[in-house]
């Protein structure tokens, strides 16, 4: 049996990296995945997020393009991670695309909002603000399209907050090593 002709998949990766700004967020808070990104590509190796721009400096940072194999990404062999699958329609999944392609375009572009995460975890709603943390931009960008109906406002969104969408499934568990293999293999 097929999917419809409408259906379009869009993915959401939760990791937590090892750099700097990880550790730091991991030490503070526990959570095992503190980082987040949204990806279109099938193979699950092209993804969007607001994130450091430098693989070795916190700073600058803001929308980039990450990739499972180079950059932050690539050197993470270890890092636990978790895969999840939306499926949308075309109009959702179009929406989503245009809200990417908006800011990659943006010169210059949106920068990382450092105070976003002391909001979120004191959870303080920012509102108002042309700055994004990885799991705001995630959840805003899902939420506004319909891919996602939000439990809380974005700002408040934390990478482990994907976990209870029931919209998404997980579709890998592991470390991105594992998770490099698995597309490699073509079990994703």
């Amino acid at each position: 049996m097929t999917a419809p002709q409408n259906e379009r998949k869009l993915y959401v990766l939760t990791m937590r990296s090892g750099t700097s700004m990880s550790r730091i967020i991991h030490k503070v808070t526990r959570a095992n995945l503190t980082h987040s990104s949204i990806g279109f590509d099938p193979r699950g190796e092209e993804f969007y997020s607001f994130a450091r721009r430098k693989k070795n400096r916190i700073l600058p940072a803001g929308f980039v393009h990450e990739n499972i194999r180079t950059g932050v990404m690539g050197d993470c062999t270890d890092a636990p991670c978790m895969l999840f699958e939306l499926t949308v329609n075309a109009e959702v999944w179009q929406a989503v695309r245009d809200r990417v392609d908006e800011l990659d375009a943006t010169v210059p572009s949106p920068t990382y909002d450092i105070p976003g995460i002391l909001y979120s975890y004191f959870h303080i709603e920012r509102e108002n603000c042309k700055s994004y943390v990885c799991s705001r931009f995630v959840a805003e960008t899902l939420g506004k399209a319909g891919a996602i109906k939000l439990k809380k406002a974005a700002s408040l969104y934390r990478p482990l907050d994907f976990l209870q969408q029931e919209e998404l499934t997980c579709i890998y568990q592991g470390t991105m090593e594992g998770l490099r293999q698995a597309v490699d293999e073509g079990r994703l």
